[in-house]
């Protein structure tokens, strides 16, 4: 992630909503391969990385138009990235339009997503735990060690995802 904001951040501020120089095109599609490889949508990451660059209002015409997809489709992914809070409507004086910008904390979006994919896994799993006993032949206190982890991760999930990466392990008071 730091590579890509580094990178993105290098670039400066356009003033264009077409990605400009020599590399743009090639920051939005690696933008797009990498949110892949996290499991994430690859046209949500090209189109955050878009609007990222353009740092002006974006209408859907304009990322249809650069990212080469329709506009139903840059409908759709834009309000996938509105969901994430990874981008937000902005108004543009004497437009019907709706325009988007992109949120400029990409640490704090990402973060968000990975604590939001987290949590639907942890409370899936611990779902499936609760529904049953130990399977034949599973040692109890081994199931119950393992609901004793997951306890655990839930519990530090619920800490600011932030400053478990600045301080380390967090701090759950007789959990860890």
């Amino acid at each position: 992630v730091n590579n890509i904001v580094n990178t993105m951040e290098a670039m400066g501020p356009r003033r264009r909503a077409r990605p400009a120089g020599e590399g743009m095109e090639e920051v939005v599609a690696a933008a797009g391969r990498f949110a892949a490889d996290l499991g994430l949508q690859r046209i949500a990451g090209s189109l955050y990385a878009h609007l990222y660059l353009a740092r002006r209002p974006v209408s859907l015409d304009e990322m249809a138009r650069v990212l080469r997809i329709s506009k139903a489709a840059a409908s759709i992914h834009v309000r996938t990235l509105e969901r994430w809070g990874a981008a937000f409507r902005s108004p543009v004086r004497g437009s019907r339009k709706a325009h988007y910008l992109a949120e400029r904390d990409v640490v704090a979006v990402a973060l968000r997503q990975l604590r939001s994919g987290m949590s639907r896994r942890l409370e899936r799993l611990v779902a499936v735990l609760a529904a049953r006993r130990p399977p034949g032949g599973a040692d109890p206190a081994s199931w119950g060690e393992l609901r004793a982890l997951l306890d655990r991760a839930q519990a530090a999930l619920a800490f600011p995802l932030d400053r478990i990466l600045r301080d380390g392990r967090p701090r759950v008071p007789g959990r860890w």
